[in-house]
C-alpha cells in the first residue's frame, strides 16, 4: 500500500475539518515524476539505466526482448 493510500485510510477516522485540510494536502502534491523509457541500443546502456533509476535488474530475456522491442 503506497504512503497516499495510508492517508486516505487515515482520513477516514478524521473530523471533517481536519480531513479536508488532508485532503488539500493531497491535492497539493506534485504529479509522480515518471523515469525515462529504458534505452534500447545495448544490454550495458540498459543496465546503467537500471541501476540509475533504481530499478530491479531483469533476466537476460526480459532485456533482450526490451532491446529488440
Amino acid at each position: 500500500m503506497s504512503a497516499t493510500e495510508q492517508l486516505l485510510e487515515q482520513v477516514k477516522l478524521l473530523d471533517e475539518e481536519q480531513a479536508g485540510k488532508v485532503l488539500n494536502y493531497l491535492a497539493a502534491l506534485p504529479p509522480k515524476r515518471v523515469s525515462p523509457p529504458a534505452p534500447r541500443r545495448s544490454v550495458r546502456d540498459a543496465v546503467g539505466w537500471c541501476l540509475k533509476y533504481n530499478h530491479p535488474l531483469k533476466t537476460t530475456e526480459e532485456w533482450m526482448a526490451v532491446l529488440r522491442g
